[in-house]
């Protein structure tokens, strides 16, 4: 009970003393110290999983691992939006800025309304034209379905990604459910396609009898056909306007190949995310490819963007010869630009689709650590996670993304790295904390004798004396 009663000023001290800092700093821009007010292209932009555009020519960036959502004017300058960078749920009814987010994923901007699957919040929740936040779909419970009812009170699992047509109704991607659900404009929600069950199935046939297997992107085309990016089936699906499903592109392999030949006889490796022109030309992030696909209106594929290459090779002026590490997600900017979320080179990159010059629109490419041995206000932090507090009231928690262990002091608000070197891996057992490798620390535990427990993505639990 001492410890849980002490958790409410670590959290504000870790958490809140950037915001607070930056508010008195700067009233236009809430977080300069994550790069508010700054060009797009000076920050850093780490883990991003969803991207929109207005017809004002605003960049809607969902950046996953400050948990908050982004926005590139026009002029190039980003702001923050929503998310006040503590993962959670919490500020449906008030202003956006205020609002917790966790791990937020596909974006989609319609009618001055901005939509975003709030993954590991299990909602999809909708900032409107005054900035305020509220929850469309979605209890906040993992599971499945509750379909036929109020939108509100159904189940989603792990949403990816939202679109929306033009009457108004609102498709999800609900991943872990292995459906795509789709919500009325009267809020009512049904599942349009999937069983449920993980698989492939159902080609030319009712949709919501096929199986899919951890769908991601959607969107839709002019005509109110959906494209799903069918991820764990290496395929790109499509839905038409009478409900019938068919694979488009992949032949189901996780792997490269086929240009130049038809698109459903072509490879592809775990596909985030698809998108349609208005001519009804297809782009696909083709994610482990390191290559956006293109299929023309012939069914023909080839690769708009992307190389056999990670390491970053600058813009460049032909898109074919530029590389891409990751692409997770595509959008469009206007008529005759297409934006591509560069994952793992941590920034948006941006094609001219006449000519196919690339650059760079948003994040510098760096993966920034900073802070140690000054205020805890002042340090980056990536993707935090698990908390803890030992018997002086020091605040330690899992720097996710950095893989480290970081402590901020009760008496000096100073943060430092306790546990982890920075570099990914399991190695350190019976040896320093500072100099072993952790590999995404993820929850912690304090005991009464301040014996540290701590578990990994890896499965490997460590206890620290």
């Amino acid at each position: 009970m001492v410890l849980i009663g002490k958790l409410i000023v670590p959290i504000i001290l870790v958490f809140k003393l950037c915001v607070l800092m930056s508010v008195q700093a700067s009233e236009l821009y809430p977080y300069p110290s994550i790069g508010d007010g700054r060009l797009g292209t000076d920050v850093v932009l780490t883990l991003v999983d969803g991207i929109a555009t207005d017809s004002d020519g605003n960049i809607f960036i969902s950046h996953r691992s400050q948990n908050r959502i982004r926005k590139v004017s026009p002029d190039g300058v980003i702001t923050t939006i929503a998310g006040n960078g503590i993962a959670g749920f919490s500020g449906d009814g008030g202003f956006a800025l205020d609002a917790s987010l966790s791990f937020p994923a596909g974006l989609v901007s319609k009618n001055g309304n901005l939509y975003i699957a709030d993954r590991n919040n299990h909602r999809i929740r909708k900032i409107d034209s005054n900035g305020i936040i509220t929850t469309v779909a979605g209890t906040g419970k993992p599971g499945c379905c509750n379909d036929n009812g109020l939108a509100k009170e159904a189940h989603l699992h792990f949403p990816s990604d939202v679109d929306i047509d033009l009457e108004g109704n609102l498709y999800i991607s609900d991943r872990s459910n292995n459906r795509i659900r789709k919500v009325n404009s009267e809020g009512i929600i049904t599942t349009i396609a999937g069983s449920g069950e993980p698989g492939y199935r159902g080609d030319f046939g009712p949709a919501e009898k096929s199986l899919l297997k951890y769908p991601f992107g959607i969107s839709l085309d002019s005509k109110g056909n959906l494209y799903i990016a069918d991820r764990g089936n290496n395929r790109v699906r499509k839905i038409d306007q009478r409900g019938i499903i068919t694979t488009i592109a992949g032949d189901g392999t996780h792997s490269f190949g086929g240009d130049y030949g038809p698109a459903n006889q072509s490879s592809l490796a775990f596909p985030t995310d698809v998108i349609v022109d208005s001519l009804g030309v297809i782009y696909i992030a083709d994610r482990n490819n390191n290559r956006v696909r293109k299929i023309d209106r012939l069914g023909v594929i080839t690769t708009l963007m992307g190389i056999n290459q990670a390491e970053f090779n600058g813009d460049n002026e032909i898109a074919a010869e530029t590389t891409l590490h990751l692409p997770f997600a595509l959008a469009f900017n206007g008529e005759d630009r297409l934006l591509v979320v560069d994952r793992n080179h941590f920034r948006v990159r941006e094609v001219r689709l006449q000519g196919n010059q690339v650059e760079t629109v948003a994040g510098n490419g760096k993966f920034l650590f900073r802070g140690d041995g000054g205020p805890g206000g002042g340090a980056t932090l990536e993707a935090p996670s698990g908390i803890a507090v030992d018997s002086k009231g020091d605040v330690l928690f899992a720097d996710r993304l950095h893989q480290r262990i970081r402590k901020v002091g009760r008496n000096n608000s100073i943060i430092e790295t306790v546990i982890g070197n920075g570099k990914q891996g399991n190695e350190g057992n019976e040896g320093l904390g500072i100099e072993a490798t952790l590999h995404l620390p993820e929850v912690l535990i304090m005991d009464h004798e301040d014996n540290l427990y701590l578990t990994q993505r890896s499965g490997n639990a460590w206890i620290i004396r």
